[in-house]
């Protein structure tokens, strides 16, 4: 293990992350800024491999081709592929009106269904990518899409609580399913690889949990902190529920939503969610970053723990065996020297922190902004002893003296 790791930028945006997808050979991330900078990562390594630019795009939603061999996106503007050999665009469909929110890939064949605020499903055919068949899925805005594993069903969640079952061939209504309260945005539907289970949430703050053959309520459970969910996905085998609430990763028990484990995001809420094939990492955007989470062991990897940005600063005490650093994100970090581990984070994302040094007895750490703000913790508490303002210029360097 060596300490150049600690805080090291793999997977790193400049701007935050809206969505992220993982290809079917399990080999590359891809992740997407909301004004349409998309990378492409390398899923062992985190090394960027590519980057696509078009300022004038936005992006809300990504899938790979069932090849892998182009990017399938959907955001205000309409839909449209990347090649990713090329970088060659091709616009599906130009949107003039609110666009597109939701895009979804049946786990059978070719076909993309998009939807988005007007209501209606659109559908190519990969590669052909002919003119789209319409059809309308709901009353109101398309808030949430996904295909049944067998690709014969559509779910859409719409903007008043209610989930709709459509035939994926011929659009047509299969099953209203309310189990939401109305005026409610069904923000996230997931059905489970075997096909009997579909999830919903929605900002009513409730989890419903559907059969799909009997369409009937399973049971419902409440959220995290209210409805401030934004995602949900089981794995590719369904032994795992994974959903963002409230800044928490939840990993639940796929047949019976028992929590298994709970991941607090040190700050700011996750968007997007996507498993690799074999099932046992998940990605997810979070802030300028994308995180990866080790399912079996319940723990973030790759750039879970570092900062979000440089490090600018570090200090290492002999006595406890703790490194400090101080980032571009504002946070002080404490790590374990001796295997890496985070320790904790300290203090909020703000100004960078330019200046982290321990006290000689390695019982405080000082810390110093970019703004002049000077703080001293208590490493093992957490705890903020004080915070001064300094009056002067900003801080270039310090040290702290043995009779502190």
């Amino acid at each position: 293990w060596c300490l150049a790791r600690l805080g090291s930028a793999s997977f790193l945006h400049g701007d935050d992350v809206s969505c992220v997808a993982w290809s079917h050979d399990g080999r590359t991330i891809a992740a997407a800024e909301a004004h349409f900078m998309v990378r492409l990562w390398d899923a062992e390594s985190g090394a960027e491999r590519k980057q696509f630019d078009h300022q004038s795009r936005s992006v809300d939603s990504m899938v790979f081709s069932p090849d892998d061999k182009a990017l399938l996106i959907a955001g205000l503007n309409g839909v449209y592929a990347i090649d990713l050999d090329t970088g060659r665009l091709t616009d599906l469909h130009k949107s003039e009106g609110p666009g597109f929110r939701f895009l979804a890939a049946s786990p059978t064949d070719g076909r993309i269904a998009a939807a988005g605020e007007d209501g209606v499903v659109r559908m190519w055919e990969w590669p052909v990518l002919a003119a789209a068949t319409e059809f309308p899925a709901t009353p109101s805005a398309v808030c949430s899409l996904a295909w049944s594993t067998d690709g014969l069903l559509l779910a859409a969640g719409d903007g008043d609580g209610v989930v709709h079952l459509l035939d994926a061939s011929t659009g047509s209504s299969k099953r209203r399913l309310e189990g939401h309260a109305p005026g409610y945005d069904v923000h996230s539907v997931a059905f489970s690889p075997d096909g009997r289970t579909l999830v919903s949430s929605a900002h009513d703050g409730a989890t419903c949990w559907w059969d799909v053959r009997e369409e009937t309520l399973v049971r419902t459970f409440d959220r995290r902190s209210g409805g401030g969910g934004v995602g949900l996905l089981f794995s590719p085998r369904g032994d795992t529920l994974a959903s963002l609430e409230e800044g928490v990763l939840v990993l639940r028990d796929g047949s019976t939503a028992r929590e298994v484990c709970s991941l607090p995001l040190a700050t700011g809420a996750g968007h997007g969610l996507a498993f690799s094939p074999d099932g046992r990492r998940l990605a997810m955007g979070h802030l300028s970053t994308v995180v990866v989470c080790d399912t079996a062991e319940g723990r973030f990897v790759e750039s879970g723990p570092r900062h979000l940005g440089a490090v600018l600063s570090l200090s290492v005490s002999d006595d406890t065996g703790m490194v400090a650093t101080g980032g571009a994100d504002g946070t002080l970090r404490l790590w374990d020297a001796a295997d890496g581990r985070l320790i904790r984070i300290l203090g909020d994302p703000g100004s960078p922190l330019l200046l982290a040094a321990f006290t000689p007895d390695g019982r405080e750490v000082v810390s110093a902004d970019a703004s002049g703000h000077r703080t001293r913790w208590r490493p093992g508490w957490g705890d903020r002893v004080e915070a001064v303002r300094s009056g002067g210029p900003r801080f270039h360097a310090a040290v702290v003296s043995r009779d502190w």
